[in-house]
Parts: structure tokens; C-alpha cells; sequence
């Protein structure tokens, strides 16, 4: 994944590249927003192998590279692209230590597992607010959807979900963690044909391993909310793409890198301003990610509380 990435960026004429933040539960909280240099040496940034030559960091890594243009950064950008020594050169293994020894509280709670142990804990334990089945409204599954991501909208804190089924009766009701919904079996067995809704913490809409769940346990249709708009994910066709998790990824991953670049000149230009470019930039490379893989993505921003 990350070569083919490298790739593209030498494409764009680029020595840099940033990695993606998402306030990660892991050791890759170290790395995130580092500025590597993925060719040649560079003064002030360290080779991409002086962070493992990633990401991804470990399986179901979420964590991807983005262009870095040194003419359109700020100062105090280029100074928090910087990675501290005491980071450079280590193991995951040895940042994960370091990690629960500085955040006992959130490794425990986020119940990180590196390697094997990882690839096997889909489903873990959450805490799971399930009161039964609660009959659909009268207003049927879009009454249901629209209550439940109104309750859930304004959770900053963790994650919240719910588990619908098509004709709006509400199955479950999950909390989770900040940056993840896990389910029980039980729960599980009941996604196959429903729709799942839940809040994210940062305004950004579903990420490849979101999409790579939704196929696995066959819902009908993924859907995620934010302060700022609802998202909708579901497959084109009457079953989800095969392999469309890792196919996802390596096109969002073309795409973002492509819309970074396309924004860089609008923004050079006046066209558009760096806080939209940044706003925008996640949703751009997600609908040109969906026309390739097949899917049906949808962005609608709320309206009133």
C-alpha cells in the first residue's frame, strides 16, 4: 500500500508526504502528522523508514500518507511536522510499550492488540445498551434513522451506534469507544440486511475499514453522523464489491493524494481557502472512491439541531 502511494506522489514531482491524524488508541499516535521524506535526504525531515517505512503500522491501520508541500505550509506547520527523536528508529513494538506506560488508562479502555492477536479481535467487548426491539414508528425507517442520529449527533466523547433493521425497527443500541464500534456476536448476527448508524468524533466520513466490516457482515447499508452532516454508504448493486476494503483503500489513497494536489494550485490561486480545501478534501477523494470500487456514498449536511 504504501509504495503504491509513493508512487503516485513521485508522480506529482513530491519529496514529502505527512501522515494522516486521527488521535489514534495506539502507538501510531507517535507518528501522526510527521513529515517524512520518502526520497533522497531532506535537512529537517527523516526517511520514511525511520518510521517503519509505513503507514500502515499494523493490520487494520488506518493511517495513510498525504502530500506535503513545503511552499503552501505555515511555520508552525512545518515545525509540528517534525518527529521527536525519541521516535525516530523505534519498533511498534517498543512505541506500544511506551504508549500504555504514558496512557494506561486509554490502552486498557481501547484494548489495543498489535499482530496476530489484532487480525483475530473483530468482535470485541463493548458496553451494550440492548432493551430489546423497539417497533418501527409510524414514520417508518427513515423516522427511525432520523431519531437515532439526532440522539447520537452531539457524542463527542465515544462512539454510539444503532442497528436498524429495514423496516425501521431498532435491534440495538451500542457504545463503544472513541474511536471504535465494537459488537458482540449477538449483535453481529443481527447486521446482515440492516443498516448501521453511528458518530464520529472528527468530521470525516467512513474510512476503508468501516467499509471493509459493512461488506463483510453483509449490511444493506453503512451510515455515519458529525456535527456537521450525515453520511451514507451502500453498494451499487444488490451485494457489496468483492475485496472492496482493500480496493478502497488504494483508491481513496490515489484519489486523496490527487485532490491534495488539484487543491494546492486552487488555493495558490485564490480559489479556494485553506480551510475549506482541508474540510473538503476527505469527501472529494470519497466520491471519486466510490465511482471506482461501486458503491453509492452520499454527504447531507443537517439542518437545525
Amino acid at each position: 500500500m504504501t509504495k503504491g502511494t509513493i508512487n503516485r506522489l513521485r508522480e506529482h514531482g513530491l519529496r514529502l508526504a505527512q501522515v494522516s491524524a486521527h488521535n489514534a488508541a495506539d502507538f501510531c499516535i507517535y507518528y501522526e502528522g510527521a513529515v517524512v521524506c520518502i526520497e533522497g535526504e531532506h535537512p529537517v525531515y527523516p526517511p520514511i523508514s525511520a518510521i517503519n517505512g509505513g503507514p500502515p503500522f499494523h493490520p487494520n491501520c488506518v493511517h495513510v500518507l498525504t502530500p506535503f508541500v513545503e511552499r503552501l505550509a505555515t511555520e508552525r506547520e512545518k515545525d509540528a511536522g517534525r518527529l521527536p527523536a525519541d521516535v525516530l528508529n523505534k519498533t511498534p513494538a517498543e512505541l506500544q510499550r511506551r504508549f500504555r506506560r504514558e496512557f494506561p488508562e486509554r490502552a486498557r479502555r481501547e484494548g489495543i492488540r498489535i499482530g496476530r492477536a489484532a487480525r483475530q479481535r473483530k468482535l470485541v467487548r463493548a458496553e451494550s445498551r440492548v432493551t430489546g426491539a423497539i417497533p418501527p414508528p409510524k414514520g417508518g425507517l427513515r423516522e427511525a434513522l432520523d431519531r437515532e442520529e439526532r440522539r447520537i449527533r452531539f457524542e463527542g466523547e465515544r462512539e454510539h451506534g444503532a442497528i436498524i433493521a429495514p423496516d425501521g425497527t431498532l435491534l440495538h443500541r451500542v457504545v463503544g469507544t472513541r474511536w471504535t464500534l465494537p459488537l458482540t456476536p449477538e449483535q453481529a448476527a443481527d447486521l446482515p440486511g440492516a443498516i448501521i448508524t453511528h458518530n464520529h468524533v472528527n468530521i470525516v466520513p467512513p474510512l476503508w475499514d468501516d467499509i471493509a466490516m459493512a461488506a463483510k457482515l453483509r449490511l444493506r447499508e453503512l451510515r455515519a453522523v458529525d456535527t456537521r452532516y450525515r453520511y451514507s454508504v451502500r453498494p451499487a448493486g444488490d451485494a457489496w464489491p468483492e475485496d472492496v476494503g482493500v480496493r478502497f483503500q488504494e483508491a481513496f489513497n490515489r484519489h486523496l493524494i490527487d485532490v491534495t494536489m488539484e487543491q494546492g494550485i486552487a488555493q495558490r490561486r485564490g480559489i479556494i481557502s485553506r480551510r475549506e480545501a482541508i474540510r473538503q478534501r476527505y469527501h472529494e477523494a470519497w466520491l471519486r472512491t466510490a465511482e471506482d470500487v461501486g458503491l453509492v456514498y452520499r454527504r447531507v449536511r443537517w439542518r437545525g439541531r
